[in-house]
């Protein structure tokens, strides 16, 4: 079994190599590495887009040092709770604030086909350079057996869209999860330039990582592991892309340096600092992870609340407690 995924592999690299000469990727220029904050979407009490802390907080990140792009509409964004209307005008503000200094990345979630190149246009038309597609969950009953079908909803999305794209990776076992051949056969699409490797697994994501390397240089693996950043960038991983980036953007970033220096006392220096903050972040349920994120943001004065819709639940006081001493912890407050 293991001699025949390698030679598929194998055939793959020498699509790859033909298709990249045809077809030039028309987008991004650069190699995503570093650290991408996928941003939250700040909501009023009334639970409207609050579009100037949206802005302020799409700014601040593309100002820092090492921060290779910002990511709207994601789970951090609450994606799922906004309209059609609504991402759209997310994607705008964002690109508005980022004013072409770093790329922005969009996410595109949608159980169908037609929506999503319809949200994949919309996000190229607000200002986005990338857009990062989240597998549907019709995929669960199957679909990702074989590369087929995830193959031909990518190659629709870049057909119609006409926008680079990052392909969202989950675990396998998910349902939704690409095998390592698959996603050497995604990057075999010339518009493909990043993956947000989140498989769950450190095998898995070394075996991604080198597959990627080996046959789609130009392709950017970007970990969102958030249990072991340090492990996936030790095996070569070319950056971050986690929900949590907006809390601490610059631990991340230095974590992300000192791996890719070789200075590992340095590396475990800034994951002592991070460890407090994965653990209230990332605990069960996982429902509110970015909900306490949010609220992270609000404690360190970045937001002016931390309003989430529904089925999200404001968090209740304890919690808050926790956060703010994890935050105290890491030297942010």
């Amino acid at each position: 079994m293991r001699a025949r995924a390698i030679f598929s592999i194998s055939s793959l690299h020498v699509s790859y190599s033909r298709r990249r000469k045809k077809m030039p990727s028309r987008g991004a220029a650069e190699r995503l590495t570093g650290v991408v904050p996928a941003i939250y979407t700040p909501f009023n009490d009334n639970l409207s887009i609050d579009a100037g802390s949206l802005q302020r907080l799409a700014d601040r990140m593309a100002s820092i040092d090492g921060v290779a792009g910002v990511f709207c509409t994601g789970h951090a964004g609450e994606v799922a709770s906004l309209s059609r209307e609504e991402r759209a005008h997310v994607v705008k503000l964002v690109a508005e604030a980022v004013n072409g200094r770093k790329p922005v990345l969009a996410g595109i979630y949608s159980d169908s086909l037609d929506e999503s190149i319809l949200h994949a246009r919309d996000a190229k038309e607000a200002g986005a350079q990338i857009a990062t597609i989240f597998p549907p969950n019709v995929f669960i009953g199957g679909a990702t057996a074989t590369s087929e079908a995830p193959f031909r909803w990518f190659e629709a999305i870049a057909k119609g869209a006409e926008i680079d794209l990052c392909i969202f990776q989950f675990p396998v076992a998910s349902g939704v999860g690409y095998s390592t051949e698959t996603l050497v056969r995604l990057a075999t699409l010339p518009q493909v330039v990043a993956v947000k490797e989140g498989s769950g697994s450190p095998r898995a994501y070394e075996a991604n990582l080198e597959a990627l390397h080996s046959n789609a240089p130009g392709v950017s693996v970007l970990t969102s592991n958030n249990e072991w950043w340090l492990a996936d960038l030790a095996y070569g991983g070319d950056g971050i892309l986690s929900g949590s980036s907006p809390v601490m953007p610059t631990l991340q970033i230095e974590l992300w340096r000192a791996m890719r220096d070789g200075d590992l006392a340095k590396a475990r220096e800034v994951q002592k600092r991070i460890r407090p903050l994965l653990q209230v972040f990332y605990k069960s349920p996982g429902i509110d992870m970015h909900n306490r994120m949010k609220a992270a943001l609000m404690i360190m004065g970045f937001l002016p609340g931390a309003a989430v819709r529904a089925p999200l639940q404001a968090l209740q006081k304890q919690e808050l407690a926790d956060i703010e001493a994890a935050l105290q912890a890491a030297g942010l407050l």
